[in-house]
């Protein structure tokens, strides 16, 4: 029997749902994006498919648990880099359709200014990952 509490199934379930659903909905989005040549629906397709794998730390987490009934090794801050790796390109694509959406002709400071947020966001995650998640 798998020991896991209620809130562990609640919280794997939920994660495996975000990253399987998006996982399958950002492709097709970017298949769509392809095939009609829509620069936006690109933008979007790679936000949604970022936006899931925010959850791939649990996700793996939660599949480390019932295949190994251990949890993941987190000795080196594996699930937070699982996690948050993720949030440089949800970060770029998110500022660039905010961007194109809301000021097309300034959309490259929005986009620039996120860019070096999220690269010293980037940074700090891989120079301490045991302390980010």
């Amino acid at each position: 029997m798998i020991m896991l509490s209620d809130f562990g199934w609640i919280d794997g379930i939920t994660s495996s749902s975000i990253v399987i659903f998006s996982l399958v909905f950002g492709i097709y989005i970017l298949y769509i994006a392809r095939k009609s040549n829509a620069k936006l629906l690109y933008y979007m397709g790679v936000f949604i498919l970022s936006t899931g794998l925010m959850y791939l730390g649990v996700f793996s987490d939660f599949l480390a648990v019932l295949f190994t009934k251990n949890n993941l090794d987190n000795t080196n801050g594996m699930v937070g880099l699982l996690s948050y790796i993720w949030f440089l390109p949800l970060q770029v694509a998110s500022s660039y359709l905010f961007g194109q959406i809301i000021n097309p002709k300034k959309k490259w400071i929005v986009i620039f200014s996120q860019w070096i947020l999220s690269t010293l966001f980037a940074l700090a995650i891989f120079l301490d990952p045991l302390n980010s998640f």
